[in-house]
């Protein structure tokens, strides 16, 4: 059963000292009603902002210079009128007034730079960084949420800019010394960094626990981010103890792309914790004041929410003046009617899945919430074909899987290799590519269950695979071009090559070059295999995971399809919906008494490319005529149309409905 509120704003209010009359067309019925009427549950309000002023008479901080009246109880008194939850926002890595009167608590970069932010540089999201090594400004934190609980009681906190960069001031020295690692190394700087924002979480945790045990907390710190969970002190693992719930921030325009909030939300969302996707109103990202997300645009990322078993966390920024705008929360509150009537079948529901697929970054280079390539395209090429997956970390169990991928460049421990090897042996199916599990030496593969042995890097890149007819549907025979530099492989006793790699006459260079790009193939292949086949174990030499969300081949989809049908030959869902429609499945728990009910969720809404900036939504696609088929294993008594409550027609032929 979901925890936290379903319907939620987070409501920015970074606001500069040279504004004048903060705050002066605030008016609190106002601001209540424009909620309530929006169906808004919970809001985010700001103790403190990201240039350090409080929103409240303190005794911790200063209020902000030009606010003649406190906006944050004026506005907490409007919400508890209309029972609204709130939280409170603070922010601790970025503090413009702290950081600007204790120059000492500030990170100093490996460059020797105060702040982490150059001189005469202000371009955006830029503000001086704070270190979370530094004790005397973690006890200023402490004092603030301690004052901000007495104050107010919030439902909880929203703690933001958990985040630490490489840093070599006095704190991070110290911290060095203590845990025996040399300042001067990269490697050991990187892991003081990560080792900053987990101690941060646990010590500010404690706190807060002691305040009272029951407040939600979200320290935002990419403790939803996927990494590899192959170092057990620095995976971003060892975050997610210390939050209650998880609010995944992805404004899909910008920095984070339509392919971010996915790939997160299919990692964490396997994990008993409440998760929530946080979008934005805005056209590009946080600040765009006067710009409003298109409709349909905003609904396929609130919808999609529900899908992946999320509550949804609309990001706005307040005008100075204190003022909400209508229009925005028109737009939002009509796309809230609509998630309101599905949530009976939507909040309490568990994902449906039967492939597994591992990450590829590993613990100690991940220190940001960026996806990688090859899980873009593992992800762009599984929902393309409505396959249902788990995004993976090494200690996930693989066994409740039908399905394992393990894409590129994933680098498997011995132990996860000996779990590979017994999941094939169990019967379980693995598909690989590229470099994945390759040992740390480079000198050959893991997993025994592999049915190649490694040779080392292809010489030639970009080379091709030689694809004879028939071998895979819709794809007619050629040499295709993968341009990522793979593997060579020869194939072991008793497998089966589906093709042969060929390489090009040679690698271009400065001497040596032909027409505009790469150099063609050669006439025949030396004998190298680009994709084999065996013992429930398919191996394919090129990235072509990674290669796909870089270029964008659809042969490269057929191919990996193809293999993906060769080992599951039975998927939880067939259909004839296009490339951009999407199905999720998830199972309802009981909110309904309706334990035994699967939902379907179908997405169908067109990703464009209209700007060189970002991508964005307009329309939603009507769907006529088509047909979705579900493995669901036993005899099924009808299917509903949600929240109309029309039946639909339907068959049952053995397992699918």
């Amino acid at each position: 059963m979901r925890k936290y509120p379903n319907r939620q704003i987070h409501l920015d209010f970074h606001t500069s000292p040279l504004i004048p009359e903060v705050g002066c067309e605030f008016d609190q019925d106002e601001f209540g009603k424009t909620l309530g009427d929006a169906g808004v549950q919970l809001i985010n309000l700001f103790g403190k902002c990201h240039h350090g002023w409080f929103y409240y008479p303190t005794k911790v901080g200063r209020m902000h210079p030009s606010m003649k009246s406190p906006l944050l109880p004026a506005q907490i008194k409007a919400c508890r009128e209309r029972n609204i939850d709130f939280t409170i926002y603070t922010c601790v890595g970025w503090n413009e007034d702290c950081a600007t009167s204790h120059p000492e608590w500030q990170e100093i970069s490996p460059e020797g730079i105060l702040g982490n932010k150059r001189p005469f540089e202000r371009g955006f999201y830029r503000w001086q960084k704070l270190c979370l090594n530094n004790l005397e400004y973690r006890a200023l934190i402490k004092a603030e949420l301690k004052e901000e609980y007495e104050l107010y009681k919030p439902l909880g906190f929203w703690i933001d800019i958990i985040l630490q960069h490489e840093c070599i001031c006095a704190s991070c020295r110290a911290v060095a010394k203590q845990k025996g690692l040399r300042i001067e190394d990269e490697k050991d700087r990187r892991r003081i960094a990560r080792m900053a924002q987990i101690d941060y979480m646990r010590d500010i945790r404690e706190y807060i626990a002691g305040l009272d045990p029951e407040l939600h907390v979200y320290f935002n710190g990419y403790p939803y981010a996927m990494d590899l969970g192959d170092d057990p002190e620095l995976a971003n693992a060892n975050k997610r103890p210390f939050v209650t719930f998880m609010d995944i921030e992805s404004i899909p325009s910008t920095e984070w792309g339509y392919s971010h909030y996915p790939i997160a939300a299919h990692y964490v969302n396997k994990y008993d914790k409440d998760l929530t996707m946080m979008n934005g109103k805005f056209h590009l990202a946080w600040g765009d004041f006067g710009s409003l997300r298109n409709k349909a645009a905003l609904e396929y990322e609130c919808f999609r929410a529900l899908a992946t078993g999320a509550g949804i966390c609309v990001g706005d920024q307040l005008h100075p003046s204190g003022k909400l705008d209508p229009t925005v929360y028109k737009r939002i509150g009509a796309v809230f009617k609509e998630v309101e009537a599905v949530e009976p079948w939507c909040l309490n529901t568990r994902k449906m899945s039967e492939i597994g697929v591992y990450g590829t970054i590993r613990s100690s280079d991940s220190n940001s919430n960026a996806i990688d390539r090859s899980a873009e395209g593992a992800y762009r090429v599984l929902t393309e074909l409505k396959l249902q997956y788990d995004f993976l970390d090494l200690n996930d169990d693989i066994s409740r899987y039908r399905l394992l991928v393990i894409p590129d460049s994933v680098h498997l421990t011995k132990a996860a290799a000996r779990k590979v090897d017994q999941f094939v042996a169990a019967g379980g199916r693995v598909l690989a590519t590229g470099i994945s599990g390759l040992d740390a030496e480079g000198k050959a593969f893991l997993p025994d269950c592999y049915p190649v042995k490694f040779l080392g890097q292809a010489e030639s890149c970009p080379r091709y695979m030689d694809i004879a007819e028939g071998t895979f549907a819709d794809v007619p025979a050629m040499k295709y071009v993968a341009y990522l530099q793979g593997a060579k492989v020869s194939a072991k006793e008793g497998a089966v090559v589906l093709a042969q790699s060929v390489d090009s006459y040679f690698n271009r260079s400065e001497e040596h070059f032909c027409s505009h790009r790469q150099t063609p193939p050669m006439l025949a292949s030396a004998g190298e295999p680009a994709i084999v086949l065996g013992g429930g174990v398919a191996y394919v030499s090129n990235p072509l995971f990674a290669d796909f969300a870089e270029h964008g081949v659809k042969a490269y989809k057929d191919i990996l399809a193809g293999l993906i049908q060769r080992l599951l030959p039975e998927p939880l869902v067939t259909s004839d919906l296009p490339a951009y429609a999407e199905i999720v499945l998830r199972r309802n728990l009981g909110l309904r008494d309706e334990r035994d009910t699967i939902v379907v969720h179908v997405l169908a809404y067109i990703i464009q490319r209209k700007c060189q900036a970002l991508d964005t939504i307009e329309d939603a696609v009507p769907l006529h005529g088509r047909r979705i088929s579900v493995r669901c294993g036993r005899k099924v008594a009808s299917v509903m149309a949600v929240p109309s409550g029309e039946d639909v027609p339907f068959s049952q032929e053995r397992d699918y409905v």
